[in-house]
């Protein structure tokens, strides 16, 4: 049940394979919660300020991904746009 709750995969005695698992996921998503609950508020967000932080986030990503940087565990055999983003 690690599997489930940490390393994503198949698991043979279980017969389950899990592409997202619970923990490393979860934090992602409270973040992203967090995120629209704030900018959801009743007072005046000022969405400006998030385009820099926002664009700085994707040329990481990019920076990453083109140096065969982490992602999932195992590099995908596909190319193209969904090997690289895998």
């Amino acid at each position: 049940h690690l599997r489930l709750l940490i390393l994503p995969g198949f698991t043979h005695g279980a017969g389950m394979f899990v592409l997202y698992p619970v923990i490393p996921w979860l934090g992602v998503a409270l973040l992203g919660m967090a995120f629209g609950k704030y900018v959801n508020s009743p007072k005046r967000v000022d969405l400006n300020r998030f385009f820099y932080p926002g664009v700085i986030l994707i040329l990481l990503f990019f920076t990453v991904r083109v140096n065969s940087g982490f992602g999932n565990i195992r590099m995908s055999d596909e190319g193209g746009v969904i090997g690289f983003s895998m």
